[in-house]
Order: structure tokens, then C-alpha cells, then sequence
């Protein structure tokens, strides 16, 4: 397949590109300058950034590292090589970009188990987080657990519990997620949604 794309591809035989961290479409766009050709990055590709350090490596070669890195396969369009995923490329993607989203979720809610507020553990972190005297890791860990005890953090877990991490990757029924938001911190929002936040 890379040699037949090859054929539109001019003199040198070989790339050197460098790129500390840049867009597919500066990263192919320099590859294409180097070959004599117009080379673009199509679909989901053109969000990709990536680094790339090629010194004198043949074309054939550089093609291939950079389709296997970025799990894309090469197309030519006329005159034009595009780099591009098929569709069981991006449903590979999208599954492992869902399951880095759930490991996330679960995570803060590991983190975060539910609790019942505790005055005197508030309290008591509030002095010692103040208190310059007290040692470094005992304000870090005052400030572990006033962070722990904060509306947003109490809020956010009972909202992810109720809603489910399956709602944050967009996998339920395919509907997008979606955000609420109004003066009185409830507004038009369903009922599990209001029932957690009033809890």
C-alpha cells in the first residue's frame, strides 16, 4: 500500500522532521514538504498532537511509523495523501478514551466516598491548616480533608453516583451529557438530579 502512495511522492528519499509537540496538520504538512507532496490529516486525526524526531529516515519508513503511532491508516485522493482512521480505528478509540473517562469517575468517587458532614473534623482542620506552627504534612492533610468536606466535592459525588459514569462518556442510549445550570442551583433538571443536590 505505501509503495503504490509512494509513487506521487518526489525526490528526497528520505525525511527529517522535528517536532517537539505539534497538530497532525503541522507534523504532516512538514512531512509533505519534505516528500514533494501535499499530505493532510482527515477526520479525527486532525485533533491529534503529537512529538516526532526523524533524521534522515526513508519515507516508506516515516509513513509507517507515523500511521502506527497515531492508529490511522494512509489514503491518496489524486495528488493528495490523506491520514486517516477507518471506522473500527475510531470505535477503538473512542472505547479506550470511554474507559479512561470511567477509570476517572471511579477514581474521584473512590476518593470521595459519601460522608456525613463532621463538625469537629472541620473544624479541627481549619486550625491546623492556619496554624503556621503546625508541621507541613499536617496542613496537608487538614487541607486533604476541608477539601474532602466541600460543597463541591460532596455535591459532585452525589451527582456521579446518581447519574452514573456511563452518563459522562456519553455510552447511554448515545446521548451527549448534559449540563444544568441556574441562580437557584437547581433550574430545569431532573428529578434525580434536583433530589441530590437538595439531599
Amino acid at each position: 500500500m505505501l509503495a503504490a502512495l509512494l509513487l506521487i511522492a518526489q525526490q528526497p528519499k528520505t525525511v527529517t522532521i522535528t517536532h517537539p509537540c505539534a497538530s497532525a496538520a503541522v507534523v504532516l504538512e512538514a512531512l509533505g514538504k519534505e516528500m514533494g507532496v501535499t499530505v493532510r490529516p482527515s477526520g479525527t486525526v486532525a485533533q491529534d498532537y503529537f512529538a516526532i524526531k526523524l533524521t534522515g529516515v526513508p519515507i516508506e519508513e516515516a509513513m509507517r511509523v507515523i500511521a502506527v503511532t497515531l492508529d490511522a491508516e494512509w489514503l491518496r485522493k489524486e495528488t493528495v495523501l490523506y491520514l486517516d482512521r477507518g471506522p473500527k480505528q475510531q470505535l477503538k478509540a473512542k472505547l479506550e478514551e470511554d474507559e479512561g473517562i470511567r477509570k476517572s469517575v471511579k477514581e474521584f468517587l473512590d476518593k470521595n466516598p459519601e460522608r456525613e458532614i463532621d463538625k469537629d473534623a472541620i473544624k479541627k482542620a481549619l486550625i491546623d491548616v492556619s496554624d503556621p506552627k503546625r508541621s507541613p504534612a499536617l496542613m496537608q492533610e487538614a487541607g486533604k480533608t476541608l477539601q474532602a468536606y466541600s460543597p463541591e466535592v460532596r455535591l459532585g459525588g452525589r451527582v456521579v453516583r446518581v447519574l452514573g459514569e456511563d452518563t459522562f462518556v456519553g455510552a447511554v442510549e448515545g446521548r451527549p451529557v448534559r449540563y444544568f445550570l441556574s441562580s437557584d442551583g437547581t433550574g430545569d433538571m431532573p428529578a434525580e438530579i434536583k433530589g441530590a443536590i437538595q439531599k
